[in-house]
C-alpha cells in the first residue's frame, strides 16, 4: 500500500498518467543522483585526504570550507529559496531577476572583501574569498537549474568536474603543500563556475538597476533572517567545536556531520524534485502526504544509521559507540518531520513560524554547544547538534496543530 501511494499518482501529486509519473520519476531520479553524486565525490575527497594526503591538507580543506560557508551565508542573501522564488517567473523576466540575482550576490561579496582578506593566513584567506565569489554566484545558476529542471546537465558536470578533483589529488604526488593543494581545488571551483556561466549564458541580462539591486535585499530579508536561524540550529555546534579542539578532531567531527548530510540528500533530492506539486495538494491531500512521509521518515532514520555505521568503518576503521548511533537515529528523524513540517507553513505562507521556532532553537543550540563541547568534545557537539534537530522537528509539530485549530 505504501509504495502504490508514494508513486506520485492522483490525487496525491497530481499525476494523471503514467507517461507523467515515469517523467516525474525520471527527473526526481535525475535531482536525487545529482545531490547524492556530489556528496558521494566530496565524501571520496575526504577520504583521500585522511589516507593518502598529509593531515594538514584535510584540516586546511575543512577550514576553509567551513569558514567560507559562514561567508556565504551573508554573501547568499536570502538563500536558494529567495532566488528560486524570484526566477519562477515568465521567460520574458527570467533573465533580469537572474541578473539582479547576480549582481547582489558579487555585491555581498565585495562587501565582506575587507573582512576575508584579514583572516589570520593570506593563503586560506584567498582561497576563502575565491570559494566564496564561485559558490556564491554558483548558487544563483543552480537555482536556475532547479526552475528549469536541468539535473541531468549538472549530474554530468559534477562528476566531471568533481572526478577531476579527484584525479588530480590521486596522481599529483603532493603529499603536504598547501599552496598546490589550494591551486588545484580553486582551479576546479572557478572551472565549474565557468561552465554554469557559459550553460546558462542566453538566460542573463546585464542590464540591471541600482534600484533592483536594493529590492533584492529588501524582498529577501525574511529569508536570509530564517536562513540565518537555520544555520545557528545545523552548524552552530560545528563552528564552537572548531574553537575548542584541535583541527585534527574538527575534520573527524566535520567527516560525520557529512554521513549524516549524506542521508538528509537523500531523503531531501527524491521529494525536492516534486517541491511545486507538494505545495499544490489540497489540505486532506497533503494531511495522508504527511502521514506517509512520517512511515518513510523511520525507515531512512534506520537505513541511515546503517549507512553512516558502514562509512565509519570505511573511513576511521572503527566502530562509533551506541550513543552516537542513537543521536544520529534522533537526528534524521527529526530532519524527516522537519523536512514536511516546513512544506506544510510554507503552503500556508506562514514563514513566520518557520522563523520563531528555529530562532528559539538555533539560539538554545549555541548556548548548549558553548557549555557542553568544551567538557565533552565531538559527542557534545553532536548532542547538541541532534537536541536542537528533535527540538525544532516538535515545536513544528506543535505549532502545525495550533495553526490547524485556528483555522
Amino acid at each position: 500500500m505504501f509504495a502504490s501511494r508514494m508513486s506520485f499518482r492522483l490525487p496525491y501529486l497530481n499525476i494523471e498518467n503514467n507517461g507523467k509519473t515515469i517523467s516525474r520519476f525520471l527527473v526526481s531520479a535525475a535531482n536525487t543522483l545529482r545531490l547524492f553524486g556530489a556528496s558521494v565525490l566530496g565524501l571520496i575527497i575526504n577520504y583521500i585526504l585522511l589516507h593518502y594526503k598529509f593531515p594538514e591538507l584535510l584540516n586546511t580543506y575543512v577550514y576553509c570550507l567551513t569558514s567560507a560557508g559562514f561567508f556565504l551565508l551573508v554573501c547568499n542573501w536570502g538563500g536558494r529559496e529567495y532566488a528560486i522564488k524570484e526566477l519562477s517567473l515568465e521567460v520574458s523576466q527570467q533573465k533580469k531577476a537572474l541578473g539582479t540575482l547576480l549582481y547582489s550576490r558579487l555585491l555581498s561579496a565585495l562587501m565582506l572583501l575587507p573582512i576575508i582578506v584579514l583572516l589570520p593566513r593570506l593563503e586560506h584567506a584567498v582561497a576563502i574569498l575565491i570559494l566564496v565569489f564561485t559558490r556564491s554566484v554558483g548558487s544563483v545558476f543552480e537555482s536556475l537549474l532547479i526552475v528549469k529542471k536541468r539535473f541531468l546537465f549538472s549530474l554530468v558536470a559534477e562528476l566531471v568536474l568533481n572526478g577531476l578533483f579527484i584525479v588530480l589529488l590521486l596522481f599529483d604526488e603532493n603529499s603536504g603543500n598547501i599552496s598546490f593543494f589550494l591551486g588545484e581545488w580553486l582551479m576546479v571551483e572557478l572551472l565549474r563556475l565557468l561552465v554554469f556561466v557559459w550553460f546558462f549564458r542566453h538566460s542573463i541580462s546585464i542590464n540591471v538597476s541600482w534600484n533592483d539591486i536594493v529590492g533584492v535585499f529588501k524582498r529577501s530579508s525574511m529569508f536570509f533572517a530564517v536562513a540565518l536561524a537555520g544555520f545557528c540550529c545545523s552548524r552552530a555546534d560545528l563552528y564552537v567545536l572548531g574553537l575548542n579542539l584541535e583541527s585534527k578532531e574538527l575534520s573527524r567531527y566535520a567527516i560525520l556531520l557529512n554521513f549524516i548530510i549524506l542521508c538528509q540528500v537523500l531523503f531531501g533530492a527524491f521529494f525536492g524534485a516534486f517541491v511545486s506539486n507538494i505545495l499544490r495538494l489540497a489540505k486532506q491531500a497533503f494531511h495522508n502526504f504527511r502521514q506517509q512521509m512520517f512511515w518513510s521518515g523511520l525507515i531512512f532514520a534506520i537505513l541511515g544509521v546503517f549507512a553512516v555505521e558502514v562509512l565509519s568503518l570505511v573511513f576511521f576503521n572503527s566502530w562509533l559507540d551506541s550513543l552516537f548511533l542513537i543521536m544520529a537515529f534522533i537526528n534524521l528523524f527529526s530532519y524527516s518531520s522537519t523536512f514536511t513540517s516546513v512544506y506544510h507553513f510554507t503552503r500556508l505562507n506562514r514563514q513566520d513560524t518557520i522563523l520563531k521556532v528555529i530562532v528559539v532553537t538555533g539560539a538554545l543550540n549555541i548556548l548548549a554547544s558553548v557549555f557542553f563541547i568544551p567538557k565533552y568534545g565531538i559527542n557534545g557537539a553532536f548532542a547538541c547538534n541532534t537536541a536542537c534537530a528533535f527540538l525544532t522537528a516538535v515545536l513544528f509539530r506543535i505549532s502545525a496543530r495550533t495553526i490547524e485549530k485556528q483555522t
